[in-house]
C-alpha cells in the first residue's frame, strides 16, 4: 500500500501535511491554462471554453468581491432569528470558497453577504448556487459581477464580449473525467470521506468532554425556520474508496482552556480542508458522471441502479487495462454497485440512484 495511504489509515499520525498538499494539488491555476473562444452565439458573443468553477476559483483564492445583480434560491427559503436580508436584489460580498453537495449534482460559490445585517454585524457567508441539483445551470441567476485585476482581468479581457460579459458554457470542465482513475483523487477521496470524518467525531467527542469538565456555558444559537419546500426527484450518485481500513487510537487533548482551544482550531482547519477536498472530488465525479450517460436515454439509467452496465463505460489510455465490475453488492441483499480495482486491493466503488430533494416551491 502506498505510504500516504498507510499515513492515512493510521490514527497515530498527523495529516495535515499530506491533506494540505492534497489541496494544494487538486487546486486550480489559471496562469496553466489558455482559455480561449469555443464558439460564438448568433448575435456575435464569444462563449469561452473556461470552466466557470476555475474563473471562480482564482477569484475565492483573492477573496475578491462579486455582487449577483438578481438571485434566486432553489431552496426553501429559511429566516435566522436576528437577521435581516436588506434586499434581495444586488446580493455581494467577499468570496469565501467553492461548495458542492455530496448526493446531488449542484455547485456553489459561498459569500461573506453584506445584505444580511443583524443588530450590530453587516454581512453572514451564504452559499449561492451556480450549478442545479440536476447538475445543469440554476436558473436563478444569469450574472455575476465583478472588478477583476490581474490575471483575472487579463483573461476578462480577452475573451469578454462587446457587451463587457464574459459567457462560460460549463461550470466544470468535461475533460475532468479521467481525474477519477488518478492517484491524488484516491487519496483525496479517503481523506474527505474517510479520515476526516472520523478524526471530527473524535474532535467533537473531545470538545463536548473538555466543556464539561471545564464547565464552558453552552452556546445558544438562534433559531433557523424555513418555509414549506416542494420535492423533487432528481438522480443522485455516491462513492466510495474500499480497500483501506483505520487503525490506531487518536491521543486525547489537555484538559485545560489550552487544550480546548486546540481542540476547536484542528476543528476548523479540518473542516476547511474536507470542504475544499469535497470540492474538487465532485467535480471529478461530476465530469465523470456526465461521460458516463453521454448518449444514454435518462429511462436507461435505471440499469446502472440494477448494477447493469449500459455499455462501454471510458477509460483513459493508462487505466485500459482495468475492467468495471458492475452488479457488486458489499451486502447479500444490499444495493448494486460498480467497482473497478484502481491499484492492488483497492477499489473505487459509486452507484447512481434516484433521490428526493427539498426545493422552494416555486422553483
Amino acid at each position: 500500500m502506498d505510504k500516504k495511504f498507510k499515513k492515512l489509515a493510521d490514527r497515530n499520525e498527523g495529516i495535515l501535511e499530506i491533506v494540505n498538499s492534497l489541496v494544494e494539488s487538486w487546486s486550480y491555476d489559471l496562469t496553466k491554462r489558455k482559455p480561449g473562444i469555443a464558439y460564438t452565439t448568433p448575435d456575435g458573443n464569444p462563449v469561452t471554453d473556461l470552466d466557470l468553477a476555475c474563473y471562480l476559483s482564482s477569484l475565492v483564492m483573492k477573496r475578491a468581491v462579486v455582487n449577483l445583480p438578481a438571485y434566486k434560491g432553489a431552496r426553501a427559503k429559511s429566516r435566522t432569528e436576528g437577521e435581516v436580508i436588506v434586499s434581495s436584489a444586488n446580493r455581494h460580498g467577499r468570496t469565501i470558497e467553492l461548495r458542492s453537495n455530496q448526493k446531488v449534482w449542484s455547485f456553489g460559490v459561498c459569500v461573506e453577504d453584506a445584505n444580511v445585517m443583524t443588530a450590530d454585524d453587516v454581512g453572514r457567508p451564504r452559499t449561492f448556487m451556480i450549478q442545479g441539483i440536476d447538475g445543469k445551470w440554476h436558473d436563478g441567476w444569469k450574472t455575476i459581477e465583478i472588478v477583476p485585476q490581474g490575471l483575472d482581468k487579463e483573461v476578462f479581457e480577452a475573451l469578454c464580449g462587446k457587451d463587457r460579459k464574459m459567457r462560460f458554457d460549463y461550470f466544470i470542465h468535461p475533460l475532468r473525467w479521467t481525474s477519477v482513475f488518478s492517484k491524488n483523487f484516491r487519496l483525496a477521496k479517503f481523506a474527505a470521506d474517510t479520515r476526516i470524518p472520523d478524526q471530527l467525531r473524535h474532535i467533537k467527542a473531545e470538545i463536548k468532554r473538555l466543556e464539561e469538565d471545564l464547565k464552558i456555558p453552552k452556546k445558544v444559537y438562534p433559531k433557523t425556520t424555513s418555509d414549506p419546500g416542494a420535492k423533487e426527484k432528481v438522480w443522485a450518485y455516491e462513492s466510495f474508496i474500499d480497500g483501506v481500513d483505520l487503525t490506531g487510537e487518536y491521543t486525547v487533548y489537555a484538559s485545560t482552556h489550552d487544550g480546548l482551544n486546540e481542540a476547536r482550531g484542528d476543528k476548523r482547519r479540518l473542516e476547511q480542508l474536507q470542504k475544499a477536498l469535497r470540492f474538487h472530488i465532485r467535480a471529478s465525479e461530476y465530469s465523470w458522471w456526465k461521460q458516463v450517460t453521454k448518449g444514454v436515454a435518462k429511462d436507461k439509467y435505471i440499469e446502472f441502479v440494477k448494477g447493469e452496465e449500459p455499455g462501454d463505460l471510458p477509460k483513459p489510455a493508462w487505466a485500459k487495462d482495468k475492467d468495471w465490475e458492475f452488479g457488486y453488492k458489499p451486502k447479500p441483499r444490499g444495493s448494486a454497485w460498480a467497482r473497478m480495482e484502481m491499484e492492488p486491493g483497492i477499489h473505487y466503488r459509486w452507484r447512481a440512484m434516484q433521490k428526493t430533494e427539498t426545493v422552494a416551491k416555486d422553483s
